[in-house]
């Protein structure tokens, strides 16, 4: 008797496994939200922003069928080759391929954890400089050159003194909507279990990271660069320039994936996630 109900207090202090304490806790928690904040503070900056530049049209790129599967598309058709060897190479090298990819995905995160690590403070905020008179005169100069200036002149002043501030600010739309309508959708696919264990699902984690904390950065930037006429030697530009190089060196991920992903994200939002997922990673083993 005593070994029934010493049984029953165990298993009734496990937790459910289909809850979402069972795999999360407050850690995860506090990163939802201040994923939330990063997005929230970038959509306040964009809207500032907004009146002031010119849109500027994006550059959209795609791959054909064939090269969106590469050379895993047997695993997903099906193959009519009968030779037992042939399809036990295809599978080591397949397997091969999926390890290259999740290690890559890996040296990736560690480099961004170890930018992360190196970012200090007082990177992200504002530096005092020195005024003097010569610079209180030329600021004076400044604000009363382009007072009379319409907005078309004004533009243009922008783009000379700063070419770098309206493309920026188009990638900062850009992103935003790439983690709005593509990446979160999928992080709640993986958090609901929609998204299988693989390269994939290491791919929209590292992504995602990645972009908020950019969008983070580029937030700094946008900020330091309302407040002050320059920023060329403020440490958030080379901050900035070392997240742009993470994503650029993600591109080769990003072709390869996104064909894939999309497709599953169309099936989530379908409800017929759990056969996609299982159908992307699913393995032909030869007998």
């Amino acid at each position: 008797m005593f070994g029934m109900q010493e049984q029953n207090a165990y298993e009734n202090s496990l937790i459910d496994p289909s809850s979402r304490g069972y795999v999360y806790d407050e850690v995860d928690d506090f990163e939802d939200e201040k994923d939330k904040n990063v997005l929230g503070l970038t959509k306040r900056l964009m809207a500032r922003n907004e009146r002031s530049k010119e849109q500027v049209l994006g550059i959209d790129s795609g791959s054909s069928e064939d090269e969106a599967w590469g050379n895993k598309k047997w695993r997903y058709i099906g193959t009519d080759t009968s030779d037992e060897r042939i399809q036990r190479k295809l599978y080591r090298q397949d397997e091969e391929l999926a390890k290259l990819e999740e290690e890559t995905a890996r040296k990736l995160q560690d480099r961004m954890a170890a930018e992360l690590e190196d970012l200090k403070a007082e990177d992200l905020i504002p530096q005092e400089e020195d005024k003097g008179e010569d610079d209180k005169s030329t600021q004076v100069r400044v604000e009363t050159d382009i007072s009379g200036l319409s907005k078309a002149k004004k533009m243009q002043l922008l783009k000379r003194e700063s070419p770098e501030f309206l493309p920026l600010m188009e990638d900062m739309k850009s992103k935003c909507n790439e983690i709005q309508t593509f990446l979160r959708p999928l992080m709640k696919g993986i958090q609901t279990g929609q998204v299988p264990n693989g390269p994939a699902r290491q791919y929209i984690v590292t992504k995602y990271r990645l972009l908020l904390n950019y969008l983070s950065v580029l937030s700094v930037y946008m900020m330091v660069k309302s407040s002050q006429s320059s920023v060329s030697k403020h440490p958030v530009v080379g901050r900035l320039a070392q997240y742009r190089q993470l994503l650029q060196e993600l591109e080769q991920c990003d072709e390869k994936l996104t064909p894939k992903l999309e497709k599953l994200l169309k099936a989530i939002k379908e409800g017929h996630a759990p056969k996609v997922a299982s159908s992307l990673n699913e393995t032909k083993k030869p007998m």
